[in-house]
């Protein structure tokens, strides 16, 4: 059995012998020498109780919060055992941050950065929001021609330019300690599960041990990082919003992600079942191919959208726009039948096909295959 704490958490009590020293002594050499001391209490083989004093590496106190918050609560809470294993599992990768921390601090220029790494964040979402406050005001209210509030628009104009300048420098600040901090030790930690390679180890392999794959692996495992995504993103669309358009500054507003553990967890929750959504999906377009497939080879003039008092739409002219139709209306409307024209029973033929047609296409596509992506 064993127990760790810190040195500030009190030496005394417990039975056996101090190995590393006594308690007192240890307190007695300051709040710094404190941080980096811990102590690890022991049960030996005759049940006496050991206390063991170890010195912490400096950069274990370089560990991020987020990543600190991102162990303590991304862990199997709930099977015994399993938080000291994923830990474990873990301590590659948080070795690794640690260690890109300490040689990043060398930097006056990343600590620079960092001390003002709250202030770039919280800038994003707040001018984000002023600035679409006075894109509303804008694009929403005219002020009559030749009025003195004509220079409501020049002022505009200005104070979009001001905080667009700002946000472009937020986003750049952001996505550059995203890129740096998170992006290569999530990109190597990646990898590494796929071929078994560090990066380091990766760049050291003789040229004919490469492999295309290894190359493919690293551009789209680099594409999937959603979070770089989106401050590249965040950051185009500041250019965008400063040359062409104020209105590229409405994406911005997407920032709120950031900010919300509780959308944060909504999202969670639908990329940790992405593959079956995604493949039910799949599933489903196929389905619906086939049934445009049936309905372009039995009739394809049946299908024709009303367009009163103008001539009706056909929708099934070829395979491909019978598809997109069936995709497009079938989904939407929830009933292939809104575009089929009408018949009555006595054409008992007619009838019978466009009852079995649209009846299984609700029970199959819109009843079935829809709650199930709906329920994953």
């Amino acid at each position: 059995h064993a127990r760790g704490k810190g040195e500030g958490e009190g030496a005394g009590g417990g039975s056996g012998g101090d190995k590393g020293g006594d308690g007192s002594s240890l307190r007695s050499r300051g709040g710094d020498v404190g941080r980096l001391i811990r102590r690890c209490e022991l049960v030996n083989a005759v049940g006496e109780l050991e206390r063991v004093y170890f010195r912490v590496p400096d950069y274990c106190l370089l560990l991020t919060e987020e990543s600190k918050q991102e162990l303590l609560w991304g862990v199997d809470r709930e099977t015994p055992g399993m938080q000291i294993q994923e830990l474990f599992e873990r301590a590659d990768g948080l070795t690794r941050e640690m260690l890109l921390q300490q040689r990043l601090s060398h930097s006056a220029l990343w600590q620079l950065v960092m001390a003002n790494k709250g202030i770039a964040d919280n800038l994003v979402l707040s001018l984000a929001l002023a600035q679409n406050a006075v894109i509303i005001l804008r694009f929403s209210w005219e002020p009559p021609h030749g009025s003195h509030l004509e220079g409501l628009i020049l002022f505009e104009n200005y104070a979009n330019t001001v905080m667009g300048s700002l946000q472009l420098l937020a986003c750049i600040v952001v996505f550059l300690i995203y890129a740096i901090q998170k992006g290569p030790l999530r990109l190597q930690r990646d990898f590494k599960e796929a071929t078994g390679y560090d990066l380091e180890e990766l760049c050291a392999l003789p040229l004919e041990k490469w492999r295309l794959s290894y190359v493919l692996l690293l551009v789209y495992y680099t594409m999937s990082d959603t979070q770089l995504l989106l401050g590249a993103s965040l950051i185009l669309s500041s250019v965008l919003g400063l040359t062409l358009s104020p209105l590229w500054f409405s994406t911005h507003l997407l920032d709120v992600v950031n900010k919300s553990a509780d959308l944060q967890n909504v999202f969670m929750a639908v990329t940790l079942n992405g593959r079956s959504i995604a493949m039910t999906a799949l599933f489903g377009a196929i389905i619906i191919y086939l049934f445009a497939v049936v309905g372009y080879a039995t009739d394809g003039s049946i299908f024709m959208l009303g367009n009163f008092p103008d001539p009706d739409v056909p929708m099934c002219t070829n395979l491909l726009s019978c598809f997109l139709n069936a995709l497009n209306e079938g989904l939407r409307s929830g009933d292939i039948g809104s575009f089929m024209s009408p018949t009555t029973v006595d054409d008992v033929g007619g009838y019978a096909f466009r009852f079995a047609y649209q009846f299984a296409f609700w029970a199959i596509v819109i009843t079935i295959l829809l709650n199930v992506i709906f329920g994953i």
